[in-house]
């Protein structure tokens, strides 16, 4: 071992051989023992660990590499003082990579499963745009093969499913409507279901203005047969594709914290849709709709009022758990 120079220079020392014997000798046994070393000697540095779970990616062992890039990360969201610290592997490639190993393992479960989901969600908050393409086709592969499992291991509850929908979506709009009171009227969302009987699928669903104690909206329509300007308009029935017309110059001005109730709200619902063995998706999309109702469907706002505004208020981890949950059912769905 190195016993000469600051402890810097032996770091680095330690670091760099480990890589040359991986590297150019192939020698993996010398390598990982000097891997291992230079993680004792800086327990706060999480090189040496990202380095081990990539190779042990590579080898396809695929629960060793999750655990050593799970520690990786858990040293890379830790204050670091060295003198030279790779940011883009502590907020964007550790994660990447853990995402490639799940992909080799068929059915995560409990713990793991979390660690991936979570660390896909940092990796799509955290990442250049150059990764997204690769993240959410990991995303949706995990989500798929998770899917199957609950879909193989009990039956489908429709109609809890459909009564908890009902009640999310309404309580979302009524909550809503509680936040408008300085805007002409609120919003409105009434679909008429068009699907086959409860025997075939999930029992209708229908929110109305009336159900949630709202005024159709000025401004904001939804399914609209006459609406040039989008002011006052009759809805009618539609199917939930259908595009949501809104008025451009309309904008909420709800003060910022507002947004964190509704999008707990939200994230409820789209938890208690997807973890139905066969997803509600058309469930999904009208509640997709009510959240585009509310944040005028520009989540890039929304998602950057939440980075920059609710830090205090655990926005980090609430930006995460929308982006696994609309990951979730985005690939269920899609």
């Amino acid at each position: 071992e190195m016993e000469t120079g600051d402890f810097e220079e032996r770091w680095s020392s330690l670091l760099k051989v480990a890589e040359i014997y991986e590297r150019f000798y192939h020698d993996w046994p010398s390598a990982e023992r000097y891997y291992r070393s230079a993680s004792s000697a800086a327990p706060d540095r999480p090189d040496p660990l990202f380095y081990l779970g990539q190779h042990m990616r590579a080898a396809g062992d695929f629960s060793e590499a999750i655990r050593n890039l799970q520690a990786a990360a858990k040293r890379a969201d830790a204050k670091m003082e060295p003198l030279a610290t790779w940011d883009y592997m502590n907020s964007c490639l550790v994660h990447v990579e853990m995402g490639r190993a799940a992909e080799g393992i068929p059915s995560l479960q409990g713990t793991e499963l979390r660690t991936v989901r979570k660390s896909l969600a940092t990796a799509l908050r955290m990442c250049p745009p150059d990764h997204y393409e690769e993240v959410e086709s990991i995303f949706e592969i995990v989500e798929m093969r998770q899917m199957n499992i609950l879909r193989q291991r009990r039956p489908s509850n429709k109609q809890g499913l459909a009564k908890s929908i009902r009640s999310t979506v309404k309580g979302f709009l009524k909550f809503v409507a509680q936040k408008a009171e300085d805007i002409e009227g609120a919003f409105s969302l009434q679909v008429i279901d068009r699907r086959p009987p409860l025997s075939e699928t999930i029992s209708a669903t229908q929110v109305s203005a009336g159900s949630v104690g709202m005024e159709p909206p000025a401004g904001l329509c939804l399914g609209c047969t006459d609406c040039p300007k989008c002011t006052r308009c009759t809805c009618k029935e539609m199917d939930p594709w259908e595009e949501i017309h809104t008025d451009d110059n309309w904008k909420p001005s709800f003060d910022v914290v507002d947004l964190y109730r509704p999008l707990q709200v939200y994230l409820e619902g789209m938890q208690a849709i997807s973890e139905q063995p066969n997803a509600g998706c058309r469930d999904y999309r009208l509640l997709f709709h009510a959240y585009h109702l509310f944040f005028q469907g520009n989540s890039q706002d929304m998602q950057q009022l939440l980075m920059n505004s609710l830090q205090q208020r655990n926005g980090t981890v609430l930006f995460d758990e929308w982006t696994i949950w609309n990951m979730r059912l985005k690939s269920i769905c899609r």
